[in-house]
């Protein structure tokens, strides 16, 4: 049993970025560089054990950072996927991230994704755009 709880931990720092801190701590996102690096990591998506967690985690130090055009812009199109594909946990840390991307840009993404015939995904647009409209407390990722 040990040494498998050693080898998942050594897959999860496996899959971390370098500029993860030691000690499987969290992430700080000091400069533009390691803001790519956490943006790069959510457009990747990896799936792995309690990869989860660490997207939520992502998304809440993103939603604290001064981000570029062009970093909102690519997160802007990870929300857009996540809210396309299955529902998983970090939605709503994904769902709080996109309140600072809010834009013409984002609604624009959104109205796209409310014309598919997929009821998860327009399911997923009616509960981002009620966060987005309304703000305050998330809607239960679940009914």
């Amino acid at each position: 049993m040990e040494r498998a709880r050693q080898r998942m931990a050594d897959d999860y720092r496996g899959a971390m970025p370098p500029w993860f801190a030691n000690d499987l701590g969290w992430p700080k996102l000091k400069d533009a560089s390691q803001i790519d690096l956490a943006i790069e990591f959510l457009e990747h998506d990896p799936w792995f054990n309690e990869s989860g967690y660490f997207k939520e985690h992502l998304a809440t130090r993103l939603k604290q950072a001064e981000l570029s055009q062009d970093q909102i812009n690519r997160l802007q199109d990870v929300v857009l996927r996540a809210v396309a594909g299955k529902s998983r946990r970090e939605f709503r840390d994904y769902w709080r991230l996109a309140r600072k991307l809010d834009d013409e840009r984002l609604r624009r993404g959104i109205e796209e994704l409310s014309k598919r015939p997929d009821p998860a995904t327009r399911r997923h647009v009616a509960r981002l755009l009620r966060v987005l409209n309304q703000g305050g407390t998330l809607p239960k990722l679940w009914p």
